[in-house]
């Protein structure tokens, strides 16, 4: 069963996991390049709030319940998206590289981190704002 933090331990929580990394990125007091270790460092930060309040995954919103109600438009919506910005893309010049699907960059960027803000911000953010 999910403990409930005090007002001010969240507002640490979403001090330092979701804006201070923000800044010292966008200050480049962390260079660019490693922005993709500070959102894995954030999410381990958030793994570890979670194993140390004792979160069930009912608490997390992970039950199979949940997930077959949302996979759906979930999926919908992700298409219509990437379709957009392909879209977008092609309407102001942009060529979209052939094989895209085959890149280490889309794998590991567009996966990979698109999976920890989802994690960071649905599973953690939201319920702590609540």
């Amino acid at each position: 069963m999910q403990t409930s933090p005090s007002r001010n331990t969240v507002l640490y929580y979403l001090f330092f996991i979701f804006v201070l990394p923000i800044v010292l990125l966008y200050f480049n007091i962390i260079h660019k390049n490693w922005r993709i270790a500070v959102l894995a460092f954030c999410c381990v930060l958030i793994y570890g709030i979670i194993k140390k309040a004792q979160w069930t995954r009912k608490d997390l919103g992970l039950g199979t319940h949940s997930r077959k109600k949302l996979i759906i438009p979930y999926t919908v919506f992700i298409l219509c998206v990437v379709g957009s910005i392909m879209l977008l893309a092609h309407i102001i010049g942009f060529h979209v590289t052939p094989l895209w699907w085959h890149s280490y960059h889309f794998w590991l960027i567009f996966i990979f981190v698109s999976y920890l803000q989802e994690f960071a911000y649905r599973i953690f953010l939201v319920p702590e704002l609540q």
